[in-house]
């Protein structure tokens, strides 16, 4: 985690903002008085031509693209907290701010007039603050990093954004920690408060805590489903559960995969995957996505059970090889 005393903040605020002016203009390469996590993220602003006067602006329509699955997750797990800080920061002249795993912002909730500053920097759904957009800034670099920073005033690339501060913390996936999204509590410079780092930081704990209630939902009805279609079966019929993720769950059955040499049986793969909005295929319905077990894949099986599971992995593989990816890499 990267954060500094709200003392050294104000102290060196004028310091740090004259050398990123003798940075930006090529006569200082090794600015003095600057954190290195800081330093750090200017040159690879300066690397890749980010313009500190006039940042990359989103392109039209940019704020309408269609969600994943995944984003769409993620804003569900993040409700009770955005919700949360739509009251309690009322006031506080900061707001809280979602962003996906590309930086793109997916909602914003808090103080009003902090949302309505947010509007004239570009702050707003659909807008890109990944660092090679934006240049420094909590959002973008807490997403570089893939850890929580905290960026004030003069310490942000460009221009346009050194009246802000923000600190930020990445959200990770509870099953394999990879990044989702982040989040940042964000607001005028003058709004700083160390109090923001642990509150960004126990907001990104909570949305974690959500997505992992939702996790454990989505297999739990997998394995209500799997007992339903167990209980109808001979006890020659095994099963093999895998999550969405390819990730084998269970089996069940006295001779499911095959345990002695020579058996024959059938194995059904159960494998989880979203269903598509009913408002999507044209219905009037106001529902939430949910996971249901796609329609079982039964497998005719003859040898060991390493003959089983190769079988299993070759139609697992064909299956997630027709997903399309929730993040474009």
């Amino acid at each position: 985690m990267f954060l500094s005393n709200s003392r050294d903040l104000a102290v060196d605020e004028t310091a740090i903002g004259a050398a990123l002016v003798r940075f930006q203009r090529g006569d200082d390469r090794v600015p003095r008085g600057v954190r290195p996590v800081i330093e750090e993220s200017w040159r690879r602003c300066l690397r890749v031509g980010i313009d500190p006067v006039t940042p990359r602006v989103p392109r039209h329509g940019e704020a309408a693209r269609p969600r994943s699955a995944r984003n769409q997750e993620l804003l569900e797990a993040s409700h009770a907290v955005m919700e949360q800080a739509r009251t309690t920061l009322e006031g506080c002249g900061t707001m809280l701010v979602l962003a996906d795993a590309t930086g793109v912002v997916l909602h914003a909730a808090g103080d009003d007039n902090a949302l309505a500053t947010a509007e004239g920097v570009g702050l707003t759904r659909g807008s890109n603050w990944s660092e090679p957009a934006r240049g420094t800034s909590g959002l973008g670099t807490s997403l570089y990093l893939g850890d929580a920073l905290h960026v004030h005033g003069p310490e942000h690339y460009c221009r346009t954004h050194q009246r802000w501060t923000c600190s930020a913390s990445v959200v990770r996936d509870p099953v394999d920690d990879g990044v989702l999204g982040a989040l940042s509590v964000a607001g005028p410079s003058e709004a700083f408060d160390p109090h923001l780092f642990p509150l960004v930081l126990a907001s990104a704990a909570a949305v974690r805590a959500a997505l992992s209630e939702q996790e454990d939902a989505r297999r739990k009805q997998l394995l209500e489903h799997a007992l339903a279609l167990l209980s109808r079966r001979s006890t020659t019929t095994g099963l093999m559960l895998f999550d969405r993720r390819g990730a084998f769950g269970t089996r069940a059955g006295p001779r499911s995969l095959g345990a002695q040499r020579g058996s024959r049986g059938v194995v059904t793969l159960l494998v989880a995957r979203p269903v598509a909005r009913a408002s999507d295929r044209g219905r009037a319905a106001h529902r939430h996505d949910r996971e249901i077990p796609r329609h079982p894949a039964e497998l005719f099986l003859e040898g060991s059970r390493a003959t089983a599971l190769q079988a299993a992995t070759r139609y697992l593989f064909r299956a997630r090889t027709d997903r399309q990816p929730d993040h474009p890499r």
